[in-house]
């Protein structure tokens, strides 16, 4: 057998009273024979299926993503992305995503300072004004007195 080739199901049949055991005969089905790419700042994938044999994963399988806090794929707050061993042999899309901080070049500019997934600067001697990012290139302001309170939208950096 190929090695890009997994066996799924039963690798061996056996006669009783006339009838197969299992049922089923087993498939040939084509694999990936590489693990998907581990991610930095990203959580191991998890993945769709269990037809994982010998380090190979069958046709179809889908290898989830997700990002630890604080970090989201494109510089957003996306957390989960997915990739898919084709029929081919090969995922799809061939490289595994990057999760990158989600505060950080370009949200923080201009002397702001990054804190978690905000952008902080000062706005008047330790009133601070901060920056979150909601998606799809918007953010939201709001104004915090200490910084770890956050109630004022009205705040202009």
């Amino acid at each position: 057998m190929s090695s890009n080739y997994i066996i799924v199901g039963s690798n061996s049949l056996v006669c009783v009273s006339g009838s197969w055991v299992p049922a089923a005969a087993p498939v040939c089905v084509a694999a990936c024979t590489t693990a998907p790419s581990q991610l930095t700042n990203g959580n191991a994938p998890t993945y769709s299926t269990t037809e994982i044999v010998s380090g190979r994963y069958a046709a179809n399988t889908i290898a989830t993503y997700t990002c630890q806090t604080g970090f989201g794929f494109n510089n957003d707050q996306i957390t989960t992305s997915t990739i898919q061993c084709s029929s081919t042999g090969t995922w799809n899309p061939t490289t595994a995503p990057q999760c990158v901080s989600v505060c950080g070049t370009p949200l923080c500019r201009n002397g702001q300072s990054c804190v978690g997934s905000a952008c902080l600067c000062d706005v008047n001697g330790g009133t601070f004004c901060e920056w979150k990012p909601l998606g799809g290139g918007r953010y939201y302001r709001v104004l915090s007195t200490p910084v770890t309170s956050f109630t004022d939208a009205v705040a202009a950096c």
